[in-house]
């Protein structure tokens, strides 16, 4: 039988970055920069070209690939501790063995002939290409879940409102965050949060800049500030004025407020559900 160079580099390649990837997802790690993982599959590759050249008895053999494997574990980043590497050595071994039972199924179902029990088959289609196919498959399945998910759980907080500024009307979709506490100790209203480019529907952005630098404007109603914090713990100061009314829409139902104020984010809101306005619970 005829054994192919490439074959053996798609396959070990692929299956090293797979064994790499989810070796680093399920521990929950910060995750490795991907050039990092494919280093890491490719030294493994050209390791399963070199390894069958070097005549060695079984247990030196098995020793160098134990080697290997600690080597390919280093490129899932830095250990903070030596459990934390034997953690990550015993998930790879276990995935590794996991992924060799789903390899001999699927060489099954492709009628392939072992030849030496596991270092050839007899096989049209090299076994890294249909695990990569099962990768792909995985990771759309792992997308739709997510965004199932998602959507179950953010869905019930997101709300259509309409924004009266100025006597303009803008309609934003808002997103209900339990994390917006705050509270204006001048008027002991709210504090609804929008996205400067969702404010810029209402004012030109000279005049929202005049406001902030001044603290005055001719534009933007009772302009004056609040002193926040971040999660990191950083105090910062947020521009404040008062809007005319908002009416949020559910289940086609209006319910008018007017008892808020409103607060400028420099920041947009990164989100897929694109959300621009982020409402104080205290406000229902």
């Amino acid at each position: 039988m005829d054994i192919y160079v490439e074959y053996v580099l798609i396959d070990n390649f692929i299956i090293d970055y797979l064994l790499l990837y989810y070796t680093n997802k399920l521990l929950a790690f910060k995750q490795s920069k991907k050039w990092k993982l494919l280093l890491g599959a490719a030294v493994g590759a050209l390791a399963s070209i070199v390894f069958p050249l070097i005549k060695v008895i079984p247990f030196v053999a098995y020793l160098m690939k134990f080697a290997l494997s600690c080597v390919l574990v280093l490129f899932l980043g830095h250990n903070k501790s030596f459990r934390q590497f034997v953690n990550k050595i015993l998930t790879f071994y276990l995935l590794t063995f996991a992924l060799g039972g789903i390899s001999f199924a699927l060489l099954s179902l492709i009628d392939a002939k072992f030849i030496n029990g596991v270092y050839a088959y007899d096989a049209v289609v090299p076994l890294g290409v249909i695990l990569a196919t099962i990768f792909i498959y995985i990771k759309i399945i792992e997308y739709l879940a997510h965004q199932l998910y998602k959507k179950r759980n953010i869905e019930p907080f997101l709300k259509d409102v309409i924004l009266i500024i100025s006597n303009k009307q803008i309609k934003v979709r808002a997103l209900l965050d339990s994390g917006n506490g705050l509270i204006d100790k001048k008027t002991g209203l709210p504090v609804v949060i929008i996205a400067l480019t969702s404010l810029m529907r209402v004012y030109k952005l000279s005049d929202i800049q005049k406001a902030i630098e001044t603290g005055k404007s001719d534009k933007l109603k009772n302009v004056r500030f609040i002193n926040y914090s971040t999660v990191a713990g950083t105090s910062k100061k947020m521009l404040l004025f008062d809007a005319d009314e908002m009416i949020i829409i559910n289940n086609q139902k209006e319910e008018r407020i007017v008892n808020f104020t409103m607060g400028l984010s420099m920041h947009e809101f990164k989100s897929k559900d694109n959300f621009e306005i982020l409402l104080n619970p205290a406000v229902l």
